[in-house]
């Protein structure tokens, strides 16, 4: 192979690497301003710009989205102006805004987060477009997030030196009351110890030993005692809250019921009957005091004739008055006696007229013996 051919082919394998690095570049993003119109460039306006550089990362939803291109002083040099070079397949929307953050390590970047109550969701804006950014040192709202537990712990960590500080004081009162009462300590520590021994030669006894082993032996059959008394009061229990019978009720549903016509029949006696009609306790009332009335009066008349008032007071209490009129009662007997046979003529008497007037006539112009 000659020289020419070796150049040759040198070249050609130059031209395919130069143009496999391109493409792999292409492809995970690393050269994205080689193809024109791929990026496009944003205009951020910002009161304050502190750590913003040439260069500096562009990011969105933690995702690096471009970089800064350009920082220039505006309005009398009061105002920073970032130019963002943005690649053409990330969108930025009218409702985003832009931050300048700060990240735990120092490291300043441009963050685009949503805004709240912006509106513009779903529009992207026209490359070249001016925006108002902000300083912010939390613009994912990660710190704020935070503020909470640390506040908690830097609250926890104060209280827990207040409550070391109260345990010294404590400590000391304590250390302060030992030193000053130690001889009464003395002796009330003698005084255990002497219950103590008490106790242990209450307990040293055999029998009291035997006694104690059997309470120990019947706790079992005592919980097993008290275990049924809660089942039966279980039970007891469910019976009252199950429901049974035709109509389904539950006994306690049952008491109610009756309560309630309890309640209802009661109501009834104090509520009117009719209209313009008193309620049926106060008739009963009014009733009984008429029977009261009554009884007075009936207690006032049996006074007056236990002492002989009036003419039953009188025939009760005088023994002739009464004798006389057992008297008049026997003569009215015997004249209504001797009546008798007169009535029975007159009664003969009127029948024979009823009968046989024209006899009556006859004997009354020739007399004759009589009727009898």
């Amino acid at each position: 192979m000659n020289e020419r051919n070796e150049q040759f082919l040198v070249g050609l394998m130059f031209l395919a690497t130069l143009l496999i690095t391109v493409i792999l570049l292409l492809m995970f993003g690393k050269m994205p301003s080689l193809i024109p119109g791929r990026a496009y460039c944003v205009e951020v306006e910002f009161d304050y710009a502190e750590g913003v550089s040439k260069g500096t990362p562009v990011k969105k939803s933690g995702i690096l989205i471009g970089r800064v291109e350009n920082i220039r002083l505006t309005d009398k040099d009061s105002k920073v102006v970032v130019t963002a070079k943005i690649d053409g397949n990330r969108k930025i929307y009218n409702n985003e805004g832009c931050y300048i953050a700060k990240d735990l390590l120092g490291d300043t970047s441009l963050v685009f987060a949503p805004v709240r109550d912006k509106a513009g969701a779903g529009k992207p804006i026209e490359p070249g477009s001016l925006v108002f950014g902000k300083y912010s040192d939390d613009p994912t709202g990660i710190k704020r997030a935070l503020e909470g537990p640390i506040d908690t712990v830097n609250r926890t960590g104060r209280a827990l030196a207040e409550a070391s500080e109260e345990l010294k004081l404590a400590a000391r009162k304590v250390n302060s009351i030992l030193e000053e009462d130690k001889d009464n300590i003395h002796s009330v520590l003698q005084d255990a110890a002497e219950s103590l021994k008490g106790v242990r030669g209450i307990l040293g006894d055999r029998e009291t030993q035997d006694r104690l082993a059997e309470a120990v032996r019947k706790l079992p059959d005592t919980f097993d005692d008290m275990s049924k008394t809660f089942r039966s009061a279980d039970e007891s229990l469910r019976a009252f809250t199950q429901r049974s019978g035709p109509d389904g009720q539950t006994p306690i549903d049952r008491m109610v019921k009756s309560i309630e016509m309890a309640e209802r029949s009661l109501k009834t006696f104090t509520q009117p009957t009719g209209t313009g009609q008193p309620p049926p306790l106060e008739q009963i009332a009014a009733a009984m005091d008429n029977i009261g009335e009554i009884t007075s009066l009936m207690r006032t008349i049996m006074t007056r004739i236990e002492r002989g008032e009036g003419s039953l007071g009188a025939l009760l209490n005088d023994r002739e008055l009464y004798n006389r009129f057992c008297r008049a009662a026997r003569n009215i007997e015997r004249i209504s006696r001797e009546l008798e046979p007169i009535v029975d003529d007159a009664r003969v008497f009127s029948d024979k007229i009823a009968r046989h007037p024209g006899i009556i006539v006859r004997d009354a112009v020739k007399p004759g013996s009589g009727i009898k």
